[in-house]
């Protein structure tokens, strides 16, 4: 990807802010489905036979080994017969029998849904999984009784579409090596309040090898420690060996969902200075180059309401933002997102020295736009700011911030690449690394007739949730955080 300098042609502090084009300074974006990431399938002409089954058969092998491809789940509770494994198949098919209307299970009630324990997936390709729900009760973790997470390793093409998945004793999904995967119009929510990381979707590689291609669009997140996380791991102080999981994720994309914690996760609902949580995103490796298919997307996400990690209920400690980049993150495009009502938008920090082997460059914050960042901490290098910045030459183009103390922190003696934003009701900085913005107020600048364009969110759980809607002037209501 080749970056390209934003076209300013027209603002000063006379002229009043209006919708612009992607060219130009204050772009907000529009919301859609992410249609070009989606899959489409038919499920009635998938490839095989088609077998209905209940949660009276006697196990998943015998589901497996019945020669069938095609599996329609009667509503029933299967977590008694374990892990679903699947080991070296492909076009196979399990959906959940009469989903009305394509409803999420979310939204159609306990007695309607098919409940597994979780899947185990080792060298598949082209398994379809549709409206099932995963809400384990496999495993106990400090007293609390959830769920056996669910690991996909060597697996390509592999889809969950319209699936509800819950209550992880660790991590929801593992996507190890794995190319070309998608989740589409998922719910992924509600991990227990306990210490330690329970995240949702994971994607990783071994040293020597890649998660390539991966997509989870349209879906939404809520009440976990991590939405989405690109998680490393090996010893530090060594270098990483073959089988560390350390690989990058090249092409990897999120795009259309929504994050955010609701009051489940506050241990102090009405003030709510901190949370059993820590990021909507955690990233820790990316891409590999700017070419095409090589880089991370992070585009048109919804994410609000994260505050300064809780160690005691949940996460190991974060000043609660929506984004986190560090260790080993590369070639990472954030770009028209809605950031809000959070401790910071993005954070990018530095490669550590107990990795030596890691680096964080090529980061690119463009055309977002970060409302009401809060300052929970008491600190303004850490919140009511839209971008941390740390490490060096971090590009930070076209954003829109509005209500924060200051619009970023740059770490001494690193360059960021800062132009044609837009800062309104901020702090004011007077740093050579940002040109050509425009700092000015909602009440003389006119906010009420920039018309950020209308977000209007219908959470696919039907759960009572304040849902920001965008369109005008400052906001009127603190706890619904409306622009009306």
């Amino acid at each position: 990807m080749k970056l390209k300098r934003p076209k300013l042609n027209l603002l000063n502090q006379e002229v009043i802010l209006r919708e612009r084009e992607k060219s130009q300074i204050g772009f907000v974006p529009t919301r859609n489905r992410g249609e070009k990431y989606r899959k489409r399938f038919n499920i009635n002409k998938r490839p095989g036979e088609l077998k209905v089954i209940d949660p009276s058969i006697g196990s998943w092998a015998e589901v497996i080994n019945s020669g069938y491809q095609r599996f329609a789940l009667a509503p029933g509770d299967y977590r008694g017969l374990g892990v679903l494994e699947l080991k070296d198949r492909k076009e196979l098919t399990f959906y959940l029998m009469a989903q009305a209307d394509n409803l999420n299970p979310a939204r159609i009630g306990v007695t309607n849904m098919a409940i597994l324990e979780a899947v185990e997936l080792r060298n598949c390709e082209d398994i379809i999984f549709q409206g099932l729900t995963h809400s384990g009760v496999g495993k106990v973790i400090q007293g609390v009784i959830a769920g056996i997470g669910s690991t996909v390793r060597d697996c390509n093409n592999i889809i969950w579409d319209n699936c509800l998945f819950e209550n992880p004793a660790n991590g929801l999904f593992r996507i190890v090596n794995s190319n070309y995967n998608t989740f589409q119009d998922c719910v992924v929510r509600r991990a227990p309040k306990i210490r330690g990381d329970r995240s949702g979707i994971g994607f990783q590689a071994t040293r020597d090898s890649e998660s390539r291609g991966n997509v989870v669009v349209n879906c939404e997140f809520y009440d976990l420690t991590d939405g989405i996380g690109t998680p490393a791991s090996y010893r530090p102080g060594t270098m990483p060996g073959p089988n560390d999981l350390v690989g990058p994720v090249p092409g990897l994309v999120i795009y259309g969902n929504h994050f955010y914690l609701t009051e489940y996760s506050y241990p102090d609902p009405v003030g709510r200075l901190t949370a059993c949580a820590e990021n909507a995103l955690d990233f820790k490796v990316g891409g590999t180059s700017w070419e095409e298919g090589d880089f991370v997307v992070v585009e048109n996400n919804i994410m609000h309401g994260y505050r300064p990690t809780d160690q005691e209920c949940g996460g190991t400690g974060d000043a609660g933002g929506c984004i986190t980049v560090h260790r080993n993150t590369k070639y990472l495009q954030i770009t028209g997102n809605v950031m809000f009502d959070s401790g910071y938008g993005v954070a990018v920090f530095p490669e550590k020295a107990d990795y030596p082997a890691e680096k964080v460059q090529d980061i690119v914050v463009t055309n977002n736009l970060f409302y009401r960042m809060v300052n929970a901490a008491g600190n303004t290098t850490v919140n009511s700011i839209a971008l941390r910045s740390a490490v060096d030459d971090v590009v930070f183009w076209n954003n829109t911030v509005i209500d924060a103390a200051v619009p970023y922190f740059r770490k001494a003696n690193t360059t960021l690449l800062a132009e044609g934003n837009v800062y309104l009701d901020t702090g004011k900085l007077e740093d050579p690394h940002d040109k050509r913005s425009l700092y000015g107020s909602s009440v003389i600048d006119g906010l009420a007739d920039y018309r950020i364009k209308r977000f209007r969110i219908a959470p696919l759980s039907n759960k009572e949730v304040d849902v920001p809607v965008f369109y005008g002037a400052a906001p009127t209501n603190e706890r619904n955080y409306k622009l009306e």
